[in-house]
């Protein structure tokens, strides 16, 4: 699978702001996720939370699933409703 990055920057997403990335990534599969490690690496977004918000506020139906990692750390995966 491609890194998130690359699929955005071929859909010309340099210009786009980090909410706009994070729509069009959800938007882009059915079963498409997102983590704040994920904003991270891709996008250099370190807020990711604060941009959920911000996209929920606009009308957008994220949803959250706590997960628990292999360490027993516990992350957010949000996934848009469609």
């Amino acid at each position: 699978m491609r890194h998130i990055s690359a699929i955005l920057r071929d859909m010309g997403a340099d210009e786009m702001t980090q909410n706009e990335k994070i729509l069009e990534w959800l938007r882009t599969a059915p079963q498409a996720t997102l983590t704040a490690k994920g904003a991270v690496a891709a996008w250099d977004c370190w807020r990711l939370s604060a941009r959920i918000a911000e996209l929920r506020a606009k009308g957008h139906d994220i949803k959250t699933e706590m997960v628990k990692g292999r360490r027993g750390v516990r992350y957010a995966r949000y996934r848009l409703v469609k």
